[in-house]
């Protein structure tokens, strides 16, 4: 510790002198040439005034060796920096340098790829690629999709057109059936006409022949009143013939009967068909109309997929 102290201690006399080798010089010349005390005085005064005298402690010198170490941080900058750049864009595959190599014109520093607008147009490329598999799948997909929508409303075309003959077969049968019905139901009509004008004529017959019966039978009594025999058989004539006008008369009643449910009934079987007959009408109209509608509704979805199709076939050119 003293040797460190006494090395400071010198180390400060040697810088002293170094700071004030010039007073220390003209000193000695002074000394020289004997003209020290003004100079002296001048100086000393200096020297208090720029360094007043410091109490110190004086060791003394030894041949010990100190190792002094000095450091200091800076940062060290290049006296010019050079800015080199390739005359085109791309991507650095190699660099042929580090950092402290010296180079020269013509050295090689790094390698570049492709440039960058050809990556970028190697993307587009790869989105376009995707984008033109994804359209064709698309129309694959929207192809199949329609044809299942076209045969379904092929199919429901079909139905409806079926459904449209079988609403004509129907009336026309039921027509048929109707025309028949109101054949056979005339033809009963005319039956039972025919079969009332008979009893009426048999009534009128019997009635005839009562009447003549009993004009029989007046005359013969009032003739021959003593014919009992004759005139016995006259009056069961006329007791039978009575029974016969009276049987005829309630036939004939009932035949009127029948004649007029029968018209009745035929009134009612003309409206009745009629009826059955505009309801089928409307079936067929309505049917007529679901047919037109489906016929429609198949060349709509036709277009709308052709559109569809064409629009996709479209993006596949673009792409």
């Amino acid at each position: 510790m003293k040797k460190f102290i006494a090395f400071i201690v010198l180390m400060a006399i040697v810088a002293g002198g170094y700071m004030y080798r010039e007073d220390i010089e003209n000193y000695i010349n002074d000394l020289k040439n004997g003209t020290t005390d003004e100079k002296l005085v001048r100086n000393k005064e200096l020297l208090l005034r720029e360094l007043p005298p410091k109490k110190v402690e004086i060791f003394e010198l030894g041949n010990d060796k100190v190792a002094l170490n000095f450091t200091k941080t800076g940062t060290a900058y290049a006296n010019s920096t050079i800015y080199v750049s390739p005359q085109t864009t791309g991507t650095i595959t190699n660099i042929n340098i580090e950092v402290g190599d010296e180079v020269k014109s013509g050295d090689i520093l790094i390698e570049l790829g492709d440039s960058l607008s050809t990556d970028i147009t190697n993307q587009q490329y790869l989105a376009a690629k995707a984008g033109l598999q994804a359209a064709n799948s698309t129309l694959s997909l929207t192809k199949r999709v329609n044809l299942e929508s076209l045969n379904s409303a092929q199919l429901g075309v079909e139905a409806a057109k079926n459904s449209l003959e079988n609403s004509k077969d129907t009336r026309i049968s039921t027509s048929n059936i109707s025309s028949v019905q109101l054949d056979s139901a005339e033809l009963a009509i005319e039956l039972a006409e025919k079969a009332y004008e008979d009893l009426k004529d048999d009534y009128n017959d019997a009635k005839d022949t009562l009447e003549d019966l009993e004009d029989d039978y007046d005359d013969l009594k009032e003739e021959q009143p003593e014919a009992t025999d004759a005139l016995s058989q006259l009056a069961t004539a006329i007791t039978q013939a009575e029974a016969q006008v009276d049987a005829l008369k309630s036939a004939k009643n009932s035949s009127k009967d029948g004649l007029k449910q029968a018209n009745l009934g035929l009134e009612q079987t003309k409206k009745s068909l009629a009826l059955q007959l505009d309801q089928l009408s409307f079936a067929i109209q309505a049917t007529s109309i679901q047919y037109e509608s489906t016929v429609n509704q198949l060349e709509s979805l036709y277009l709308s997929t052709q559109l569809q199709e064409l629009g996709i076939e479209s993006q596949i050119t673009q792409a």
